[in-house]
């Protein structure tokens, strides 16, 4: 997933604490989604809907230029709200977090079932 994700991503450098504070934004929607029966990538993909029509990727929005210069942005925002959640979740392993990743780990512990 996260080769994907950078695959996706070429040459855009690593996220700022603002853009991840869209996605993680989408986290609780994200969630409550899949408790509602959602998978996880159905999920993800309302939610990285939202973001688009919302007013980040427009011009001087804070994900404009992810928007705009990522080939397949509405994959690449749902692959990073999945991310995201496991970051916060604080599921993934420490050491396999990207500096700008640090600060949101583990900040929303939550136990999933059906993983």
């Amino acid at each position: 997933m996260l080769l994907m994700t950078n695959l996706l991503n070429m040459n855009l450098g690593q996220y700022t604490w603002d853009e991840h504070s869209v996605y993680v934004g989408k986290i609780p929607k994200y969630r409550r989604r899949i408790k509602e029966g959602a998978t996880r990538e159905e999920a993800s993909n309302e939610c990285a809907k939202d973001i688009i029509a919302g007013g980040d990727c427009g011009p001087g929005g804070i994900l404009e230029k992810r928007y705009t210069k990522t080939q397949k942005p509405f994959e690449s925002f749902g692959q990073h709200i999945r991310r995201m959640d496991e970051v916060v979740a604080g599921i993934i392993d420490e050491n396999d977090l990207h500096i700008s990743e640090q600060p949101w780990y583990k900040r929303s512990p939550y136990k999933y079932e059906n993983r």
